[in-house]
């Protein structure tokens, strides 16, 4: 009894101030999208400043970063999330090894790809030939690091909100930064790089003063509790092939684009998958956010899942739509060519949201819940289709054949795990009445808590 006391206490302190998984889920949409929004600004000027080619490169290095930042996580920023709130008393040391730790990591990824870059690529060549290029795009991921658990950190403390600020005060830095650069005549992609080094420190910054109003007398420091290290790498390392399977795909197609096609194709689809990721961040918004919801509150899964696919499906169909009715006429705005070649993969692109949600929300269950490993298969298969089938639809049909292939997919991997998340859901009633509450949280290794020595 006493066991369930403290953890209900420490439940209740980890909410505060907390936002319903709805209002969360909206807001860290809000937040992608209006980044996506003035990201979209962003490329418009970099379409009119800069040649096609320059912005592919520019556009396929920024894949490649976010896909360093994925990789290199080793699943620590869901493990923040997981462990938060039964550090709440003292989140401090917690949230200072989480970013310490992800940013080493991610940096060490950044310098793999350098790495192979250097080896085996020919467009993306230049990362690793130009120094200037090389250490904008690695500083580029280290900050980008900690933007990323920056935003895991307002997400375990319920705040997506705050997400938003960031990005609309981020954007508009990245904005302003391309527009300068271009119009002073640096139109190369370093330049479009070092706008993103401006937007990701600004972001940062910010984030972290965010941290300390939220936080009761935290200040950052770079430091490591090992303790910590083990157990973010324990609970974060089940999660980390399921992130990776989950996020690589779409970070792997502008690079495939790039060596395909060509750098000019990367540049068409970059802008193209920018516009469709404004429907399909509410899928990823709504799956995280009930991930978080679900590990404070495991009885009431049936419930949140009802919420998070009710409303997640209804913004997401409303998101095709307009991505159906205006998509083909902003990308005329950034060019002739950029209308002729993408506004056929956007229209097929969008179709995808809605049934993106199911697949976010059965994974979002899947880590909640401890079922990683069946999480992972699913988001596994679901990857290496794309990957795999999307080299050859690229080779034979451009970027309208990844596209077709891409919608297929998710079409197909909606399907099963709908039927799935169903069979998950009713389970989990029985599970709830029959078992103390405490019991739910056995899965995960994180009910001691940890303090500075």
């Amino acid at each position: 009894m006493v066991q369930m006391r403290n953890l209900r206490a420490m439940r209740g302190r980890a909410r505060g101030d907390s936002l319903s998984v709805a209002v969360n889920g909206i807001a860290l949409s809000a937040g992608t999208m209006v980044r996506l929004g003035i990201g979209f600004l962003t490329w418009l000027v970099a379409a009119r400043l800069y040649s096609t080619t320059q912005v592919g490169l520019a556009a396929a290095a920024i894949s490649a970063m976010f896909l360093c930042v994925q990789a290199g996580m080793l699943g620590v920023d869901l493990a923040l999330i997981a462990l938060f709130p039964y550090q709440r008393p003292r989140p401090d040391l917690l949230l200072d090894t989480a970013i310490t730790l992800a940013t080493l990591l991610a940096l060490l990824g950044g310098l793999i790809f350098v790495g192979l870059s250097a080896a085996g690529f020919h467009s993306l060549h230049v990362i690793a030939a130009d120094p200037i290029f090389a250490s904008l795009f690695l500083v580029l991921t280290l900050l980008g690091s900690v933007w990323w658990i920056l935003d895991q950190a307002s997400v375990a403390l319920r705040r997506s909100d705050k997400v938003l600020v960031r990005a609309i005060i981020a954007a508009i830095t990245c904005l302003t930064g391309v527009a300068a650069f271009g119009v002073l005549g640096w139109d190369t992609a370093a330049a479009i790089l070092a706008s993103w080094v401006a937007a990701s420190f600004v972001a940062c910054v910010l984030g972290l003063f965010q941290l300390a109003r939220s936080v009761e007398n935290y200040r950052f420091r770079l430091r490591l509790a090992d303790r910590l290290v083990r157990r973010l790498l324990s609970v974060g390392l089940p999660n980390f092939a399921l992130s990776l399977a989950d996020n690589a795909p779409a970070l792997v197609l502008p690079i495939i684009a790039a060596e395909v096609l060509a750098p000019r194709a990367a540049a068409f689809w970059y802008v193209v998958w920018m516009m469709s990721a404004a429907a399909y961040t509410i899928a990823g918004a709504f799956g995280l956010n009930l991930f978080a919801a679900v590990v404070g509150a495991p009885s009431e899964l049936a419930r949140l899942v009802k919420e998070a696919l009710r409303i997640g499906m209804a913004l997401a169909f409303a998101a095709t739509v307009a991505l159906e009715v205006l998509g083909p006429f902003v990308l005329s705005i950034l060019g002739h060519p950029y209308a002729v070649n993408g506004s056929t993969p956007l229209r097929i692109l969008a179709l995808g949201a809605a049934p993106s949600v199911v697949g976010q929300v059965y994974l979002g269950v899947c880590r909640a819940t401890g079922r990683i490993l069946e999480g992972t298969v699913v988001a596994a298969i679901t990857g290496v289709l794309v990957v795999v089938l999307g080299v050859a639809a690229a080779s034979g049909f451009g970027l309208t054949g990844i596209a077709v292939l891409y919608l297929s997919v998710i079409v197909l991997a909606a399907i099963v795990t709908g039927v799935r998340l169903r069979v998950l859901v009713r389970r989990s009633r029985p599970e709830a009445e029959n078992r103390p509450e405490a019991e739910s949280f056995a899965r995960w290794p994180q009910a001691e808590q940890v303090t500075a020595p």
